[in-house]
């Protein structure tokens, strides 16, 4: 039987599109189905000017079509024919157009306000900002507190606090994501460094203090898995705990000693440990440290 899909009425006014709003561009084409019993399918044209489009996309007898990979910020121009189980192919439909929407960025945040300087055990506030979506979503902020990306916070607003736990220098930034695509997400702003001090007075009757700690005796690098924690700490410890862990987990209090051995863990590159002591009154702040093993030449001691 002849296919009569020569007439141009046959899908007048049926094609429809809908562009999405999407990281990879895409737009979805769609029409009313035809009726004739020897229907074999439909074929999508698209292209960047009217009536002239490249090879089409075969679809079969579906009646919508997701065109993908598309330039964002571009207007395509869309037809569609049918074709019969002859391979005679009707003429164009109506032809429709869409621009697809422009490529989403997002703007790195500045480098955040808030104080500089601080002690352990109170909380600071720290403000980003200056970040945007360039199709004017919002924004949600993820704070890195140590400035290596080891220490992150959760997804959320702009003003977000931390309480740290361990004195020393912390390179603090934030990066910035779009609240509806949320795997868009900007680079790191440039960081704040804040200086963290650990109190030295008593934070109870008699507790110690750590004066001063340092691993192999400040050396920044090491060849051997196996450290000396240098330590000095008033009011009389009894117990010292030490740990790559900044909560301390798996570790157990030891019997102090102002130069104890600390086995690192494996593998090269920077290491921090975490150190702390305590008497019959309590526990003092914890303090930190940070050494580097070498790749080359590692030594692992057998006892």
């Amino acid at each position: 039987m002849l296919f009569k899909l020569f007439s141009f009425a046959l899908f007048t006014a049926l094609l429809f599109v809908f562009p999405f709003v999407a990281v990879g561009a895409q737009l979805t084409v769609a029409w009313d189905p035809n009726t004739e019993a020897d229907l074999k399918g439909y074929r999508v044209y698209y292209g960047t000017a009217s009536r002239s489009y490249g090879p089409p996309f075969d679809v079969g007898k579906a009646t919508s079509y997701t065109l993908t990979n598309l330039a964002p910020g571009q207007k395509f121009f869309i037809a569609v024919t049918a074709y019969d189980t002859s391979d005679k192919e009707s003429a164009f439909s109506n032809e429709v157009s869409a621009t697809t929407p422009a490529l989403e960025g997002i703007r790195a945040p500045n480098v955040l306000t808030g104080p500089t300087s601080g002690r352990t055990a109170v909380a600071l506030s720290y403000t980003a900002g200056g970040s945007s979506s360039s199709l004017g979503h919002s924004i949600q902020y993820q704070f890195d507190w140590k400035g290596d990306g080891t220490v992150l916070s959760p997804w959320g607003s702009a003003v977000q606090s931390r309480t740290w736990t361990a004195g020393g220098t912390y390179r603090v930034r934030a990066r910035a994501r779009c609240a509806i695509h949320t795997n868009l997400v900007s680079g790191w702003s440039d960081s704040l460094s804040v200086s963290i001090g650990v109190p030295r007075y008593l934070s109870a009757a008699g507790s110690p203090i750590i004066n001063s700690f340092a691993i192999e005796n400040g050396s920044p690098t090491t060849h051997t898995r196996r450290v000396i924690l240098h330590n000095v700490a008033t009011n009389k410890p009894r117990y010292y705990m030490a740990s790559e862990s900044s909560e301390f987990s798996g570790a157990r209090w030891r019997f102090y000693s102002r130069r104890p051995k600390f086995p690192l863990s494996a593998g090269a590159g920077k290491k921090t440990i975490y150190f702390k002591v305590k008497n019959r009154f309590g526990e003092s702040p914890v303090v930190s440290g940070t050494i580097t093993v070498r790749e080359e030449g590692i030594l692992v001691p057998n006892n």
